[in-house]
C-alpha cells in the first residue's frame, strides 16, 4: 500500500482574508430594504422568490420586515360600533332598555 501524501498544514485566516470577507459583505440602505420588503407584499410575489432574485436569505427579509414593522403598519385595525336590536323589532330602530 503506497504511503498517504502529507496533509497540508492548517492555517488560520489572515487579516487580509478577513478584510476581503468584510468587503464582499453587502450593505443595503434603508430605502433599498424598504423597496425589497414592499416587493414581497405585491400580489404574486413570495418572500422566497424575492430573496432568490436579490440573493438574500429569506430569513433576512423576515428580519428586515420585523425591524421596520411594515407588516403591522400597512394594515390598520379599526373597530366598528355595533348596535344589537331585539329580534321582535323588525323596523331596525334601536330600542334603549
Amino acid at each position: 500500500m503506497p504511503p498517504k501524501p502529507p496533509r497540508p498544514p492548517v492555517v488560520a485566516a489572515t487579516v487580509a482574508q478577513e478584510k476581503d470577507f468584510a468587503v464582499r459583505r453587502r450593505n443595503f440602505s434603508q430605502a433599498a430594504k424598504e423597496a425589497i420588503i414592499l416587493e414581497t407584499m405585491k400580489p404574486g410575489n413570495t418572500v422566497s422568490s424575492v430573496s432568490r432574485r436579490y440573493h438574500i436569505p429569506p430569513r433576512m427579509l423576515f428580519r428586515w420586515k420585523a425591524e421596520m414593522a411594515l407588516g403591522a403598519s400597512e394594515v390598520r385595525t379599526e373597530f366598528a360600533t355595533v348596535s344589537v336590536v331585539a329580534a321582535d323589532n323588525a323596523s331596525g330602530v334601536e330600542v334603549n332598555s
